[in-house]
């Protein structure tokens, strides 16, 4: 029974450290773009204005770091590779603000397509989710009449990671030996 006991609690804990919802919104202060940062760090999109710079605003001029910003030139977003096969969902929220005829992929953790799609933007975001079980590997932006970097801002950008942070992970296992350990001791001592 008590062992049961002792179970029951270890996968309680580890099924609430399982996953993270991680949010990216640039609501607050249009002086500090990057909210909470997350985004930045784990791939390589950057701010169009600026590497942490901001303008007016709160959303965020995409830019994935190239140097080639052009009519026609695809945008490529690409997540750290630990990063993105811990992720099962994606959404974003898009604006291109001078053409309707942004095309936007959003690739799995093989790099296969799980999204291909045109824009359908009037006025104002629209909002690109997806779900993987095998990882997100980033996304792609192409408009062959118009320059997407600097011309297209995203917002509300919120992933689901699977990831066990390495403390938690290294918790969960000592606590679960250590009560394997005691269990282990009582039988023998009875």
């Amino acid at each position: 029974m008590k062992s049961i006991s002792l179970l029951t609690i270890v996968l309680a804990i580890s099924t609430s450290a399982n996953a993270d919802i991680l949010v990216e919104d640039f609501n607050s202060d249009p002086l500090s773009v990057w909210e909470s940062g997350w985004l930045g760090q784990n791939s390589n999109i950057q701010n169009y204005n600026g590497l942490g710079d901001a303008l007016p605003g709160i959303y965020l001029w995409i830019d994935d770091g190239d140097g080639i910003h052009a009519a026609g030139e695809t945008v490529e977003i690409a997540f750290d590779q630990a990063f993105g096969s811990s992720l099962t969902s994606f959404s974003i929220d898009i604006d291109d603000v001078y053409s309707n005829e942004t095309s936007v992929q959003i690739y799995d953790g093989s790099g296969g397509i799980i999204l291909d799609s045109i824009l359908n933007i009037n006025s104002g975001y629209e909002t690109i989710s997806v779900m993987s079980t095998s990882g997100i590997s980033g996304f792609s932006l192409f408009n062959s009449n118009s320059q997407i970097e600097g011309n297209t801002k995203i917002d509300n950008v919120v992933v689901k990671t699977s990831r066990v942070p390495v403390p938690t992970t290294i918790w969960l296992f000592g606590s679960g030996l250590m009560g394997l350990i005691g269990l282990a001791r009582q039988k023998t001592h009875a």
